[in-house]
């Protein structure tokens, strides 16, 4: 199996251990940039234009076509949101997608979409409203701002801040005047944060679910640390896996995907993020729970069931560290389209 890869980045690890899989044979990549830690991880990375510009689809397609890809790996939300797009263009030509259906991308890459989802089926989420409808249904403070659409956070002007008082929303409003319709306001959230890896076969039937406690991240994304998680624990928890059994049965997942949320004080669980994709968490803290959701995902792309282990998970404290790679400085790393 030859595995395309779009958008190395900081993808080391993913792309990693995806070569270490059975069955597959070599993993290609691409970027645009020379000193992302993942280019150093693929078998081969490709300079591509940006992901927002009209040539990127077509140079995808040739890398394809030159490399004999069977299977194309989305990890970055704009390479989600574009391939899920054009995925019947390359279907016909044999290639096959680790993606979940184009309807659950849609809800997953809109956040005001994910809390309106979650909420008409019955699955607790924060109070979550357009920064534009402030005036007309305001939420008690804390709030919490974020940007509507993933995406935007490669956009200049993108802000995720919790705001307390009248005086901040008032300069909140003056920073992104004019694009209140791609920020929502959510009920800011306390407690233990909650990153939950899980995985479903082709027909969305749920296998399994990881929960674990987020206590700190790399980098700061839609919580009150966010990103990839860098040190937490897995745990057992009927009530969180019975909520994801219950979302999976509304929503077409196929492959891993991931919830975030909280376990507030109070003991109760809310829903904030929808991923519908690979976490970052997947390569430490799934991992390291005995569940490798690389080889299942080889596995189900290759056409077999997935059978969980009869004894669930291994409950699993990780810390993590960041180790550099080296390069020559005058070596060249893009192969040429």
């Amino acid at each position: 199996m030859n595995i395309l890869m779009p958008s190395a980045g900081r993808r080391f690890k993913h792309i990693r251990l995806f070569k270490q899989c059975a069955e597959v044979e070599k993993v290609i990549s691409t970027d645009i940039d020379y000193l992302s830690s993942g280019i150093h991880a693929a078998d081969k990375c490709y300079k591509v234009p940006k992901t927002t510009d009209p040539d990127y689809i077509p140079s995808l397609k040739k890398i394809c076509k030159v490399e004999k890809i069977d299977v194309i790996i989305p990890l970055l939300d704009l390479d989600i949101l574009l391939l899920s797009r054009k995925r019947e263009e390359f279907e016909e030509k044999g290639i096959k997608f680790l993606l979940s259906s184009k309807e659950t991308i849609e809800i997953a890459l809109d956040k005001l979409k994910t809390a309106n989802f979650l909420g008409q089926h019955g699955l607790p989420t924060p109070k979550t409203i357009l920064a534009s409808e402030w005036e007309n249904h305001k939420i008690d403070y804390p709030i919490i701002i974020k940007p509507r659409f993933p995406a935007l956070r490669v956009e200049e002007g993108y802000d995720i801040s919790v705001i307390r008082n009248n005086n901040e929303i008032n300069k909140i409003f003056k920073k992104i005047n004019d694009v209140e319709e791609n920020y929502v306001f959510q009920e800011y959230l306390t407690g233990m944060e909650l990153t939950i890896d899980f995985f479903c076969q082709n027909n969305g039937e749920f296998v399994l679910a990881v929960p674990a406690n987020r206590i700190s991240a790399l980098t700061t994304a839609f919580s009150k640390n966010g990103g990839t998680m860098d040190k937490g624990y897995t745990f057992f928890d009927e009530e969180i896996e019975n909520l994801v059994k219950k979302a999976t049965k509304v929503m077409d997942f196929c492959g891993p995907a991931n919830f975030g949320g909280f376990r507030t004080r109070n003991e109760k669980t809310f829903f904030t993020e929808i991923n519908a994709r690979l976490t970052g968490g997947a390569t430490l803290s799934v991992l390291g729970s005995g569940i490798n959701l690389f080889q299942w995902s080889v596995d189900l792309l290759s056409g077999k069931r997935i059978i969980p282990p009869q004894n669930g998970f291994n409950e699993t404290v990780m810390t993590s560290y960041v180790e550099p790679v080296f390069f020559p400085r005058d070596e060249n790393l893009f192969e040429e389209i």
